[in-house]
C-alpha cells in the first residue's frame, strides 16, 4: 500500500471512530494538541480550530484538584500509559465525565514524539453510578434510624443499626459474625432463630416468632424476630416486646387474681354461713360442758380433781373456738376489728401452746428469743393468734421429714418502733416456684393445701397497719417475719 494511501486511510479510520482522540506533539513546549477527531468536537463542543495548539488541559476548566491529573503529568513525564477517570467540562461550561486512555507515540529510534489519547464518555454511568450511591446511603440512613433493630445478613457476616445495639447492648463491630452472635444472644434459643431464615421461602416468609435473648449486661429480654428478605442476603427484624409481654402476662395474672378474688368472695359468705351454724353446736356442747360440772359437784361425788381442770379447760377452748368463729365472721365482712394493748411476748408463747396441743408427732427443739424491750403493741389479740398459730402449724408440718427440726420464736424492736416477730424452722423451705405468689389466694406450697391460709394472715398483718414477708433461713429451711406497729399505724416498709 502507498503510504499515502495508507495515511489517508488512517485518517479516515481514526475520523470514524466514536470515541474522543486527540494527539498531542510531545517535543513541543506546553505538548500542545496537534490532532482532534470529529467525535471530540461533538463531546467538547470545540472546534478543531479553537484547541490545536492548546494543552488539553484547558478541558479541566478551574477543577484541577483532582488526583488524577497528578497521575497524567506522571505518566507524561515518564512516558508511559496511564488510564485515569477525570471531570471535564464542555464549551458551554456543562459537566461531562471521561475515561482517558493515554499511549506514547515513538520514532523508528525509541524517541517519544507525540501522544494519543482517546476519551470515552461515562456521563450516564456516572450519574447512574451516583444515583446508586446515593440511593444506598439513603437507605442507610433509614435502615439506621429505624425505631426496630436491623440484622442485614449476607455470607455469615452482619450489619447492625443503632436500635439494635440498643436492644442488644453489643457494638455492632461486636456482632459481625452470624454463629457468634447467635451464640451470644440467643444461647439455647439459637437454632429456633437459625430456623427462621433456613426454612423454605417458596410459600413466603415465617411467621415471626417472640423468642428470649440476653443483652450484654445479661438482662433477659423477650425479641420478636421477624424475616422480611430471603435469598444470599436478607434481614432480620428485632423488635423488644419485653414490655408487651410483661404487660400481657401482667394482665393474664390480673385475670387470674379476680377469678380467684371471685372464689374467694364465695368461699367467705360459705364460710360466714358456716360459722353462724356451728355457733350452735358450740353452745350446745358448752351448756353440756357446764352441766356435767354441776353433776360432778354434788356432795356425795368425789370426782379426780384433775377431771374437774380437764373440764375448765375444754370449755375454755370451746369458748375460743367460739370466739375465733365469731371474729373469722367479723374479718370476712370486713368488720372494725376489736383491739387492745396486749404483750406480743405473752401472745408468742400461747400461740404456741395452741398450735402445739395434740399435734407435736415428734420431738421439736424450741428456741425462743424474745425481746424483753419490746412495748405493747395495739392489736387484735385473737386475730395475732390465728396468724402465729398458722405460721407455726406450717413450720412444724415443713420439718416432719426433716432430720433436726428445730423452730425458733423470737421479737424484737425494730428501728421505727415497731415489732418485729419471727417463725423460722429447718425444713424444706419455699419453693422457687410460688416464692414471688406465696401470700395470694389459692397459692400454696403443700400437696394438699387450699392456699388461704398465709393470705388470711397478710390480710390481718396488713389490717394491723403492718406487713408480712417470707424468705430463706440459711442453710436450711424459711423465715416467716411480719412486723406490727405500736398504736396501729402502718408501718414503713
Amino acid at each position: 500500500m502507498q503510504p499515502a494511501i495508507a495515511d489517508d486511510l488512517i485518517r479516515r479510520i481514526v475520523e470514524s471512530v466514536h470515541c474522543a482522540m486527540m494527539i498531542c506533539d510531545a517535543q513541543a513546549e506546553d505538548t500542545p494538541l496537534v490532532y482532534v477527531n470529529a467525535a471530540f468536537e461533538e463531546l467538547t463542543g470545540y472546534r478543531s480550530d479553537e484547541v490545536l495548539g492548546r494543552n488539553p488541559r484547558f478541558l479541566q476548566g478551574e477543577d484541577r484538584d483532582q488526583a488524577e491529573i497528578d497521575i497524567v503529568r506522571t505518566a507524561l513525564t515518564e512516558g508511559r500509559n496511564a488510564d485515569v477517570t477525570l471531570r471535564n467540562y464542555r464549551k458551554d461550561g456543562s459537566l461531562f465525565w471521561v475515561e482517558l486512555s493515554i499511549s506514547p507515540i515513538s520514532n523508528p529510534a525509541g524517541g517519544i514524539t507525540h501522544f494519543s489519547a482517546i476519551q470515552r464518555d461515562v456521563t450516564v454511568r456516572k450519574a447512574a453510578l451516583h444515583a446508586l450511591s446515593e440511593s444506598e446511603r439513603r437507605l442507610s440512613d433509614v435502615l439506621e434510624n429505624l425505631p426496630v433493630g436491623v440484622f442485614l445478613i449476607q455470607n455469615g457476616t452482619i450489619q447492625v443499626n443503632r436500635a439494635a445495639e440498643q436492644i442488644t447492648g453489643y457494638h455492632r463491630t461486636e456482632l459481625t459474625d452470624f454463629d457468634r452472635s447467635l451464640s451470644l444472644l440467643c444461647g439455647d434459643s439459637a437454632e429456633e432463630v437459625r430456623r427462621l431464615w433456613e426454612c423454605d421461602q417458596t410459600e413466603g416468609f415465617p411467621t415471626p416468632q417472640i423468642l428470649p435473648i440476653r443483652d450484654k449486661a445479661g438482662t433477659e429480654k423477650q425479641i420478636e424476630f421477624a424475616i422480611c428478605e430471603s435469598g444470599p442476603q436478607f434481614i432480620c427484624l428485632l423488635t423488644d416486646v419485653t414490655a408487651q409481654e410483661d404487660a400481657r402476662l401482667r394482665m393474664t395474672e390480673i385475670q387470674s387474681e379476680l377469678e380467684q378474688t371471685a372464689r374467694l368472695s364465695a368461699m367467705g359468705e360459705t364460710a360466714a354461713a358456716i360459722a353462724h351454724e356451728l355457733n350452735q353446736p358450740l353452745t350446745a356442747a358448752s351448756n353440756y360442758l357446764q352441766t356435767v360440772k354441776l353433776i360432778l359437784s354434788k356432795p356425795d361425788l368425789r370426782p379426780d380433781p384433775s377431771l374437774i381442770d380437764y373440764l375448765d379447760k375444754s370449755d375454755d377452748e370451746i369458748h375460743r373456738a367460739a370466739e375465733i368463729i365469731r371474729r373469722m365472721r367479723m374479718f370476712l365482712r370486713k368488720a372494725p376489728i376489736e383491739k387492745a394493748w396486749h404483750n406480743i411476748n405473752n401472745i408468742i408463747e400461747e400461740s404456741y401452746e395452741l398450735a402445739t396441743l395434740g399435734s407435736l408427732e415428734r420431738p421439736v427443739a424450741l428456741r425462743l428469743r424474745l425481746a424483753q424491750n419490746v412495748p405493747e403493741v395495739c392489736v387484735d389479740k385473737v386475730q395475732i393468734e390465728q396468724v402465729l398459730v398458722n405460721l407455726i402449724r406450717n413450720a412444724l408440718e415443713s420439718m416432719e421429714e426433716s432430720r433436726e427440726a428445730e423452730l425458733s420464736l423470737t421479737s424484737t424492736l425494730n428501728h421505727d418502733g415497731s415489732v418485729r416477730v419471727d417463725v423460722a424452722d429447718t425444713g424444706h423451705g419455699i419453693p422457687e416456684s410460688v416464692r414471688s405468689t406465696l401470700f395470694r389466694p389459692f397459692t400454696s406450697s403443700k400437696k394438699d393445701g387450699m392456699g388461704v391460709g398465709l393470705s388470711i394472715c397478710r390480710s390481718i398483718v396488713e389490717q394491723h397497719g403492718g406487713v408480712i414477708e417470707a424468705h430463706a433461713n440459711i442453710p436450711l429451711g424459711s423465715i416467716f417475719s411480719f412486723s406490727l406497729p405500736r398504736n396501729g399505724e402502718a408501718v414503713s416498709v
